[in-house]
């Protein structure tokens, strides 16, 4: 079974796998470490990392778990956060390196995943289809600088004064960072991606990354605040504006960095 089917199953069936008090929040969302398979959150605002592992589980899952982990816990300072890892079978020596650790180990045999799959109707169509869940946030980019990219000050004095002001007082903010390369300047939110300002494409636009559009409602919002749907042909799609429209890029970010917040507090309140 791939790691993508054995996610599916997970984001299908959540409260019979991990609890009746967990939900699933996010899919594939990237952190400065890397990026995360599942991410649940409880009736108490807890939030908790998943690690998928087909087969046998490893030491390095622990390790990468562990870093995601670190991750949110310096963007959440106020959650909860815990680490799981889940595969079809645990070593032992894997299972007391985990509790050194504090990392809580999944066992889901081939069996059992049977079993769920006929209970909760999860047929091969559904493994075949799309693995996100409606709803959650879902993927984005959070590289670090590299080798090429340019200061933020260098970049701004490319855009236009209204968005050069804006980014500036968004650097000052508590929980946003915004770092810039050749071509764009990225915009995260708690080291989630919302979006960005692309310098170069089509004479300079704003963008809002699609995985923090999480209902139909945010997307009409996005819509009539002058935002288009693109795509690359592909699987990549993002929601586009001149970065002339400078009032409607701020309630853009507005929009989506506080659908952030709404994601990870709603299940508190």
């Amino acid at each position: 079974m791939l790691e993508r089917s054995l996610e599916i199953i997970c984001v299908n069936a959540p409260g019979r796998i991990f609890g009746c008090q967990w939900s699933v929040i996010a899919q594939q969302l990237s952190l400065p470490s890397g990026r995360l398979d599942i991410l649940l959150s409880d009736n108490a605002g807890s939030i908790q990392v998943i690690e998928l592992k087909k087969g046998s589980a490893n030491i390095s899952a622990l390790e990468q778990v562990a870093r995601y982990k670190l991750d949110l816990e310096h963007s959440f300072p106020k959650k909860s956060v815990s680490a799981s890892i889940l595969a079809n079978s645990i070593p032992e020596s894997v299972r007391r390196k985990a509790n050194q650790m504090s990392i809580k180990c999944i066992e889901l045999p081939m069996q059992k995943i049977d079993q769920i799959r006929q209970e909760f109707g999860i047929d091969d169509s559904i493994l075949l289809g799309n693995r996100k869940i409606q709803g959650i946030l879902y993927g984005g980019q959070t590289r670090k600088l590299q080798a090429g990219s340019v200061s933020n000050a260098e970049a701004y004095q490319a855009m236009p004064e209204c968005i050069r002001k804006y980014l500036v007082t968004l650097e000052e903010s508590e929980n946003f960072r915004i770092y810039s390369m050749k071509m764009q300047t990225v915009i995260l939110y708690r080291e989630i991606k919302v979006g960005g300002i692309n310098r170069i494409h089509r004479g300079g636009c704003a963008y809002i990354a699609s995985g923090v559009v999480n209902s139909v409602q945010i997307a009409n919002t996005l819509e009539a605040l002058g935002f288009k749907e693109m795509n690359d042909g592909r699987s990549h799609y993002w929601y586009e504006t001149g970065w002339n429209n400078c009032d409607e890029i701020k309630n853009a970010i507005s929009l989506v960095s506080g659908n952030i917040e709404d994601i990870f507090n709603k299940l508190k309140n």
